[in-house]
């Protein structure tokens, strides 16, 4: 969103970090979202929201990230986040939550975020299965010729 309207405005990343103050690969990883705005610091914020002549509350509303739902064919519901330049995939399985690092935030992975995610949990799922089959819990499902 955040890129939208900055292109909207027709003002470059490379003005707006000179007219702020800032480098312009901490505004760039900025504005291509792989920093979230939650973890930039506040100085920061408001250089560029002064630098554009709004709030840091406007500012924060335009840069928010919603993060992205994604079924998996096990039925398992799943949160595409970013974090540290990468998204990541989060979900809750065997009573815990996961947190699983996908990939770096490029411009061309928002295009098969949602697939690598789903492959990566399904992934970790089957390995899951296989540990458990592994320990001997499905000991059930083997007859006693195969044991």
């Amino acid at each position: 969103m955040f890129k939208d309207y900055l292109k909207q405005k027709n003002i470059s990343v490379y003005s707006l970090a000179h007219k702020a103050g800032i480098s312009y690969s901490t505004l760039n990883d900025f504005v291509n979202e792989k920093v979230p705005v939650d973890q930039c610091r506040a100085g920061m914020i408001r250089k560029v929201a002064e630098a554009l002549g709004i709030s840091m509350d406007e500012l924060y509303d335009l840069a928010v990230y919603e993060p992205l739902h994604v079924m998996t064919s096990y039925g398992v519901d799943c949160v595409v986040t970013k974090h540290s330049k990468r998204y990541h995939v989060v979900f809750d399985y065997g009573g815990r939550t996961v947190d699983l690092p996908v990939c770096r935030i490029t411009d061309d992975t928002k295009y098969y975020i949602e697939d690598v995610a789903r492959w990566h949990v399904e992934d970790y799922i089957r390995n899951e299965h296989m540990k458990e089959f592994g320990e001997g819990k499905y000991d059930g499902l083997l007859s006693d010729e195969e044991r």
